[in-house]
């Protein structure tokens, strides 16, 4: 079940015209603070309805057929998934305001230290940005080629571009990063938090660990198998302080293959808890032969000393098919619309290229300080 928390109430903005140029600022450093960057992720299709929603506090009635009402409560737990994937678009976009208005605070307070304007200072800071060779550019494309699927000639330039962004967006980053360590900023805005842990998963760390790490990742994906070494870095920094959740949720359309791992990797976990590990890090370490079907599945399982035949009969039985549907049904619900998902303590964080493991420690850290623990990196 997903339970969101009560999200903040929205404040009526400015007109357009009426916006503080501090406003413009703000949402400029937003952009290139928080914004996801492309070839980020494993894209899912749009979620579809669900009629699995949270209960209306009312029983107003909205229609009458044939004498008989259609209440409120009806509609919202018929429209309970979509609701609430709105929610949590809100709370997101709200916090993305904040960071960026805090951002825009701190840069303004440093440019008047410095007796200098925020424009100035914003050009110093992205004249320090390392400047983007051909190397990069080959670099990025042959690691994201599978995904472009366009000639390196026709792209070039795009890729230039955004890695060039990124270079000064991780400067800008720094710079907020640093003076947010030598000014006081207080944060009252609670984000909304989506209940995504599952008891029954696959996990690492301590189970009673104040900060839970809930991963949504698709076998076939090749950023959630770029980022498994950062979910270890992750797990090796905060030993006692984090519990990492592994939960399932395939790309049917586009990773056929996905659903029968996701599986097999079940299968492992009931013949022992500390296979799943093992099959996880087999299966991406072996990510293109998934597309040899079972026979590659059972080959891993035999490599890692499991017993190959009872989890063929697990396959055949489909034992786990509806444990991966129900990760996915939550993941949706909750708004996951690709791979990899990360949530800290219920808060779906992203994580800009290159700088994975900084956003997740910021969001541990984070947790951390708002439950009264101490950091452990």
């Amino acid at each position: 079940m997903i339970t969101p928390s009560p999200s903040t109430p929205l404040h009526v903005s400015q007109p357009r015209a009426a916006r503080p140029r501090r406003w413009r600022h703000a949402m400029l450093v937003a952009a290139v603070l928080v914004v996801s960057p492309p070839f980020a992720a494993c894209a899912a299709p749009a979620p579809s309805s669900s009629s699995a929603g949270s209960s209306a506090q009312g029983s107003d009635v909205m229609a009458e057929v044939g004498g008989k009402p259609i209440t409120l409560a009806e509609l919202e737990a018929e429209a309970g998934g979509q609701l609430q994937q709105l929610a949590l678009q809100r709370s997101q976009l709200l916090e993305q305001a904040l960071e960026g208005l805090i951002a825009s605070r701190l840069l303004e307070a440093e440019a008047d230290r410095r007796g200098s304007t925020l424009d100035a200072v914003l050009a110093d800071v992205d004249a320090a940005a390392k400047a983007v060779s051909d190397a990069d550019v080959d670099q990025f494309y042959t690691q994201n080629q599978a995904r472009i699927r366009q000639p390196k000639e026709a792209i070039a330039g795009q890729i230039r571009e955004y890695l060039q962004e990124e270079a000064k967006r991780e400067v800008r980053t720094a710079l907020v990063s640093r003076l947010r360590g030598e000014q006081t900023v207080n944060i009252y805005f609670e984000p909304m938090r989506m209940d995504v842990d599952d008891p029954e998963a696959p996990f690492k760390g301590p189970a009673d660990a104040p900060v839970t790490l809930v991963e949504f990742f698709d076998f076939q994906c090749p950023p959630c198998r770029q980022l498994a070494p950062t979910i270890e870095r992750v797990v090796a920094a905060y030993p006692d302080k984090v519990k990492v959740v592994y939960r399932h949720f395939p790309l049917h359309s586009i990773h056929p293959q996905a659903q029968e791992a996701a599986e097999a990797s079940m299968c492992a976990h009931e013949q022992d808890p500390k296979a799943f590990h093992a099959m996880h890090d087999a299966l991406f370490a072996n990510q293109e032969k998934l597309r040899q079907g079972r026979e590659s599945l059972i080959a891993q399982a035999t490599e890692l000393g499991l017993d190959a035949g009872e989890l063929a009969s697990c396959l055949d039985d489909g034992r786990f098919r509806e444990t991966v549907a129900s990760d996915q049904l939550e993941g949706q619900q909750a708004g996951v619309g690709g791979t990899p998902t990360i949530f800290v303590n219920g808060r779906n964080v992203a994580m800009p290229r290159g700088s994975e493991f900084e956003a997740l420690a910021s969001a541990i850290d984070s947790e951390l300080t708002r439950l009264g623990a101490k950091a452990s990196r």
